[in-house]
């Protein structure tokens, strides 16, 4: 029961956390303090896709798989448009994670460890050898919501950059 209390009480003092300002002294000194247990616990907030400058690009990232006989695959990280709603609700947290967190330069030191996931997670003991993994930022201007067409199947072509790039053992 006292475990319980406590990690309301840690939801609580998150919540109000995420609902003030950027910058407010109050939320300075929440984040500081309490940072390592809402990451570890899943529980930090991102409220950069609202006000008051919502993101205008439509931003993914992939990564692409060179074989030692020549071939070469992509492979998709998280995209919510591939996926049902249920679906797309319980992937949102990878989705932020990669989209909106691994892409950037400033989490460089997480992209050899992700690379390395893409490995472990798409080879096979009796596929070709993995020569190296690119991991490749995608994005282009957002259509306004007035916009005509469908803007989930707008084919207008996606701004490329690979970011790094991981050679396999």
């Amino acid at each position: 029961m006292a475990i319980a209390a406590i990690a309301a009480g840690l939801y609580m003092v998150g919540a109000l956390s995420w609902s003030m300002p950027e910058g407010t002294p109050l939320k300075l000194s929440l984040d500081n303090q309490y940072r390592t247990f809402f990451q570890w616990s899943g529980l930090w907030q991102g409220w950069d896709m609202f006000a008051p400058q919502p993101r205008d690009e439509d931003i993914f990232i992939n990564s692409e798989i060179y074989f030692k006989d020549g071939t070469r695959k992509t492979w998709t990280f998280t995209r919510m448009t591939d996926f049902p709603a249920l679906k797309r609700y319980q992937k949102e947290r990878w989705r932020k994670f990669f989209n909106d967190n691994l892409r950037l330069d400033s989490n460089k030191a997480m992209w050899n460890a992700a690379a390395a996931w893409v490995f472990r997670e798409t080879s096979t003991a009796s596929g070709p050898g993995v020569e190296r993994i690119e991991l490749v930022r995608n994005w282009r201007k957002s259509l306004p919501p007035d916009a005509p067409g469908d803007v989930l199947n707008d084919l207008r072509p996606y701004n490329r950059f690979v970011f790094h790039s991981w050679k396999a053992p």
